[in-house]
């Protein structure tokens, strides 16, 4: 289902089903960020809803930092919980999917993303409210791999869809993915 016009990045929320028919394959991403290939087989044949809430940050309750919440899962199992802070300070996290990991998210208007993204294909033609996106840059604490997402709302045929475009990468490799969501409620 289309994502309908009140949601938008400052205003975002509810509940998200990846809609993998019009994704690209992630598979190889999952790869280079270590998931085994059980795993990465669990994953593709899930449903995989993601439940976002965005709230002012607790520690930061006089400013106008918020909080980013991401909770994934599928099979009715519990999935993962990510908090981030949009904030674009480095933090740690640890969960049992992705091991121990550091994070910077924040919300940035297409022309402050660094040079590389914002002449992106993606990023052309984004109008209004669509021009904000949130960016996350994630590493595994190992030094491993790494992920850098971006997330926005663009067009895909004639609905509007919230998008993950997302680049992991582990030594010289490097793996691509677009994940496009449907709205739930």
């Amino acid at each position: 289902m289309a994502a309908p016009p009140s949601q938008t990045i400052d205003k975002l929320g509810g509940s998200w089903t990846l809609n993998k028919a019009l994704s690209t394959d992630f598979n190889p991403l999952m790869r280079l960020q270590g998931l085994t290939w059980l795993s990465r087989k669990a994953v593709n044949l899930a449903t995989i809803t993601t439940h976002i809430t965005l709230k002012p940050s607790p520690s930061e309750a006089a400013s106008s930092t918020r909080t980013l919440i991401l909770n994934n899962s599928a099979f009715n199992f519990p999935g993962t919980v990510e908090a981030r802070t949009l904030d674009w300070e480095w933090r740690d996290f640890k969960d049992y999917i992705w091991g121990a990991f550091q994070d910077r998210s924040r919300i940035v208007r297409k022309d402050g993303l660094a040079q590389e993204v914002a002449d992106g294909e993606w990023v052309q033609g984004l109008r209004g409210e669509d021009e904000w996106m949130v960016e996350s840059e994630i590493r595994a604490r190992d030094g491993a791999w790494s992920n850098h997402t971006v997330w926005g709302f663009k067009s895909v045929g004639a609905e509007r869809r919230l998008i993950r475009h997302m680049e992991a990468r582990r030594g010289e490799e490097c793996a691509r993915a677009v994940l496009v969501y449907d709205f739930v409620s």
